[in-house]
């Protein structure tokens, strides 16, 4: 999955750093997080593991994630754009959810 955004700058190097305005990094939270741990989401899984969140959410710098082995059925994906700190911004803007089925 790959999502593209306005007045947002994505900032690889400020994960974790102080919060600067229209800045940070995109949260991926795939059905509750349960899916969200390196066996799904690989790398995205990998790096939320660093960040001590795994089963909470796949961190993403670079505007994707990608999913694989999800049982078959109804799942739903939401992106939020969040700042360097983790912390949500809070307009309605910054999150979207995704409802499919794997069939």
């Amino acid at each position: 999955m790959r999502v593209t955004t306005k007045n947002f700058t994505i900032d690889a190097r400020g994960v974790g750093k102080r919060a600067r305005a229209g800045r940070g990094h995109e949260h991926f939270v795939m059905d509750h997080g349960r899916y969200d741990r390196p066996k799904y989401s690989g790398a995205n899984g990998r790096f939320a593991r660093r960040l001590g969140v795994a089963g909470r959410y796949s961190g993403s710098v670079d505007n994707t994630v990608t999913y694989r082995g999800l049982p078959k059925g109804r799942h739903s994906v939401t992106v939020l754009l969040v700042r360097n700190t983790h912390a949500r911004y809070p307009n309605a803007g910054a999150q979207k959810t995704l409802t499919f089925t794997v069939k």
